[in-house]
C-alpha cells in the first residue's frame, strides 16, 4: 500500500459546517426563486474522468446543494451553503437549457448533471427539454429519489465509504435501489455503482455494497486526496500526479486480491480519475 501520509483526511473548512436540514432549505429556496435552481457551473465539452463514462466527451451542469458533507469532497464549492449563496446563478430550466445549447458544439451528444447532489432538485422539466438534444448522465449518492431519474441514459450511484468521511445509511440506500428496480431496467446498461476508494476501509465497504446489489455494473475509482478547497494543486503537478498514480496502482493490486468484489459474474472496473491526473483541481474540468 502506498505512503498514506499525504492522504490523511483533513477537517472540512469552517464554511462547510451545515445541518442535515440544508437540503430542505435548498428546496424551499428554489420555490422562493420561482422554480429557479442554483447553478454553480455550466462547462465543457470535456472528457468524463471516471466511472462508466470515463473517456466520453460531455458537457457538464453542476448544481449547488448536497445532503452530505464529505470531508474529502472535491467539489466543496457546490456543497458549502455559504459558497453557494455567494456564487450560484439562479436559473430556470429554460435558461439552463438555452445556455447549455449556446455552449455545446454540434458534435457533442452527452450532458452530465452533477453537484453536490443534483437529485435534491426537481429538474424534471429540464430533463424533458435536454432529452430532445442530448444523452443525459447523472451521479448521486442514492439518498433522494426523483421520478425524472428514470428518463436519463446513465445513472451512477456512488454511495460514500469511510474514506470520504461520511456514513451511508443502507436503509435509505435500499429504498433508493427499490425505486431503481421499479423504474429502470438494470440490463439496459443505464445503471452502475461506483465506489470512490481512499484506503482498505473503502474496499471493505465496496464488498458490502456490491454484494448487496449484485446485478449492477460496478466501478472502483481512486479518490482525489487533494481537496479543491485547500486551494493547492489548482492545476496538475508532478507531486499530485505521482501520488494519484501510486494510489491507482495500490487500488488495482488490492482489488485483484479480493474475490468478494468479483461476485455474481460481475467484475469491478478499476479506474483512476482521468480529469484529476490531467488537470488537477481546475474548475471547469
Amino acid at each position: 500500500m502506498p505512503d498514506r501520509r499525504v492522504l490523511t483526511p483533513v477537517p472540512a473548512p469552517v464554511e462547510a459546517e451545515a445541518t442535515e436540514n440544508d437540503g430542505l432549505r435548498y428546496l424551499r429556496s428554489g420555490l422562493r426563486h420561482n422554480k429557479k435552481f442554483p447553478v454553480m457551473e455550466i462547462f465543457g465539452p470535456v472528457i468524463q474522468g471516471e466511472g462508466a463514462m470515463a473517456g466520453q466527451p460531455t458537457m457538464f451542469i453542476r448544481f449547488g446543494g448536497c445532503d452530505y458533507r464529505c470531508l474529502q469532497c472535491d467539489s466543496m464549492h457546490a456543497v458549502d451553503p455559504r459558497l453557494i449563496a455567494q456564487n450560484a446563478s439562479y436559473l430556470t430550466a429554460e435558461e439552463i437549457g438555452q445556455k447549455l445549447r449556446d455552449m455545446t458544439p454540434a458534435h457533442i451528444d452527452w450532458v452530465t448533471l452533477s453537484g453536490g447532489n443534483p437529485l435534491i432538485w426537481d429538474v424534471s422539466e429540464l430533463v424533458k427539454e435536454l432529452n430532445e438534444h442530448y444523452m443525459i448522465a447523472v451521479e448521486t449518492q442514492g439518498t433522494i429519489w426523483r421520478p425524472w431519474v428514470a428518463d436519463v441514459d446513465c445513472l451512477t450511484i456512488s454511495p460514500k465509504g469511510p474514506g470520504m468521511g461520511e456514513h451511508t445509511d443502507f436503509g435509505v440506500l435500499d429504498k433508493f435501489m427499490d425505486e431503481v428496480d421499479d423504474n429502470i431496467d438494470h440490463h439496459s446498461g443505464v445503471v452502475n455503482l461506483k465506489i470512490v476508494c481512499f484506503d482498505s476501509r473503502d474496499l471493505d465497504f465496496a464488498e458490502k455494497v456490491f454484494n448487496r446489489y449484485p446485478s449492477i455494473r460496478r466501478y472502483l475509482s481512486v479518490g482525489n486526496s487533494f481537496p479543491r478547497w485547500l486551494e493547492t494543486h489548482a492545476v496538475a503537478d508532478p507531486v499530485m500526479q505521482e501520488q494519484l498514480l501510486r494510489n491507482y496502482r495500490w487500488l488495482t493490486e488490492e482489488t485483484l486480491k479480493r474475490p468478494k468484489l468479483f461476485t455474481y459474474g460481475e467484475a469491478p472496473t478499476v479506474l483512476p480519475q482521468l480529469h484529476v491526473l490531467m488537470y488537477g483541481n481546475e474548475l471547469g474540468r
